[in-house]
């Protein structure tokens, strides 16, 4: 049985998920925004991610680190080092603790790659 949605449903629901997104990128520098065109790609990023748009949306700090870290802007991903995750974080004491650190981790390297 196919699911019938209409556009603007659809519509309705990538606004509402851009709009929750932006709130939490409202914490960034203006110039860093443009530089990156983020307020501009999210809509078509969403369109075309259902797992990009959960994510940020669940998450919104992910987005701001990659954002902050230039793991976004294809001109300086070349010259970044690949991302490691760290197995002996202070953070991470318990065992669900470093689970939870791991499945982060995850999520931020998923969303680099989509985007």
């Amino acid at each position: 049985m196919m699911l019938n949605c209409s556009d603007e449903l659809v519509t309705e629901v990538l606004n509402e998920a851009v709009a929750q997104t932006s709130e939490a990128l409202q914490r960034l520098p203006t110039s860093l925004l443009e530089a990156t065109n983020v307020r501009q790609l999210l809509p078509q990023i969403y369109a075309l991610s259902p797992y990009l748009q959960s994510t940020c949306c669940r998450y919104p700090e992910l987005l701001i680190n990659l954002i902050q870290s230039g793991a976004l802007n294809p001109d300086e991903q070349s010259d970044s080092p690949t991302p490691k995750l760290d197995p002996n974080d202070p953070d991470s004491t318990t065992f669900e603790q470093r689970l939870q650190s791991l499945r982060l981790f995850r999520h931020q390297q998923m969303v680099r790659i989509i985007w």
